[in-house]
């Protein structure tokens, strides 16, 4: 099969970066472990009731029949009990774990598949007539249930009708090529549709995560909005208490940028707002960057202590004298207030880290501007 064929199956080149691939997968495990949850027990339902029917009819070792379909049944439902138990494990944490219901979900279809192609032929064996609505069957809901590759569901469709046509053709007595016809009919239309619904979720979920991303996202800057920094805010602190890390916040403002705004016009400044906020994303690997208001910025730096955090600034100042194309043709430079602290459960919270900030960053411009003015705690 070719191997660039297989690539495309992926769908990965419909995502623009690797986050945006991450977000999407999270989104469709979620969905998957719940459609899980519900679908698995079901299934376990329905294999109960049939071993206790067939029980009733004569017992599971009276023929071979009877332990054929005993085989089939059992091992179904020991492998639903497994899958949910995982299922419910993963729950507690699905967006760590959210690789774990997608091999889940490869195995669990796989054996599916496998068997519903066991079942097929044990019917067509003791019958004597071909009938695949249960491999139909599978083979449809699959991919609605759960969030499977399609380079994967590829390989399930084309090794389970391969086998379903090789016991079309060894145990059926009549209709030979009709049932073959008939067969491949609609497992060529289950492909296509799954295929094509596979993509339809792809493209469903990355609408989700474009709206929500344009709703945490300040639209003149790109950065995060202050909503944003409200909604992260308690995680990071939480975060730092558990591993004992230092936080450190870097707040900043543009300096006499109402005289900007004034003699060059909003357009100007607007321009300006967007160049600071480019040089921030490019002077440091962090996602932790927030528009706090106005032309005011927040950095957030978890896990980093003040010289890292006077570093970035530093960092920040060089972008901005470096830059070749300037708004209005004039310099702007920015001041800022440093503060270094640890988290803790009692007492403080994280507004009092802005609120340090803040105000160091106020000192700065008293001190005459382009500067920053740091504390930490522990000086």
């Amino acid at each position: 099969m070719n191997i660039e064929f297989l690539k495309k199956l992926s769908f990965n080149d419909q995502f623009e970066h690797e986050s945006e691939r991450e977000i999407v997968l999270k989104r469709a495990a979620a969905d998957s472990l719940a459609s899980g949850k519900r679908a698995v027990p079901t299934i376990m339902f329905f294999e109960i009731i049939m071993l206790g029917m067939w029980f009733l009819r004569g017992g599971f070792f009276s023929s071979m029949e009877y332990i054929a379909y005993f085989i089939a049944y059992t091992s179904l439902l020991l492998c639903s009990i497994a899958a949910y138990i995982i299922l419910i494990a993963v729950s507690r944490d699905i967006d760590h774990r959210y690789h774990i219901v997608e091999v889940l979900s490869v195995v669990y279809d796989g054996f599916l598949i496998v068997w519903s192609v066991y079942i097929t032929a044990v019917d067509t064996y003791y019958n004597g007539s071909f009938s695949g609505i249960i491999f139909i069957t599978i083979l449809v809901i699959v991919p609605i249930v759960s969030f499977v590759k399609p380079v994967f569901y590829m390989i399930f469709h084309v090794a389970g009708c391969g086998l379903i046509l090789i016991i079309i053709s060894l145990y059926t007595k009549e209709d030979v090529l009709a049932n073959i016809i008939n067969f491949s009919v609609f497992a060529i239309i289950s492909l296509i549709s799954s295929l094509t619904y596979y993509g339809v979720r792809i493209n469903s979920y990355k609408r989700q995560v474009l709206l929500e991303e344009a709703a945490e996202r300040d639209a003149l800057s790109g950065l995060y909005n202050r909503q944003k920094l409200g909604q992260m805010s308690p995680m990071i602190w939480q975060r730092c208490i558990e591993k004992k890390m230092p936080l450190t916040c870097v707040l900043c403002d543009i300096d006499d940028f109402k005289q900007i705004n004034d003699n060059y016009g909003h357009l100007v400044g607007d321009e300006w707002i967007q160049t600071v906020a480019n040089v921030m994303k490019q002077s440091f690997q962090n996602d932790l960057c927030f528009r706090y208001g106005g032309e005011e910025f927040i950095v957030i730096l978890p896990g980093r202590d003040l010289e890292a955090a006077v570093h970035v600034v530093e960092t920040i100042q060089t972008g901005l004298k470096a830059l070749q194309e300037k708004p209005g043709g004039i310099d702007v430079t920015l001041s800022f207030g440093i503060y270094e602290g640890q988290p803790s459960v009692e007492g403080d919270n994280i507004e009092k880290f802005f609120s340090k900030a803040d105000a160091l960053m106020y000192q700065a411009k008293r001190n005459g501007k382009n500067q920053y003015c740091s504390e930490c705690e522990k000086d």
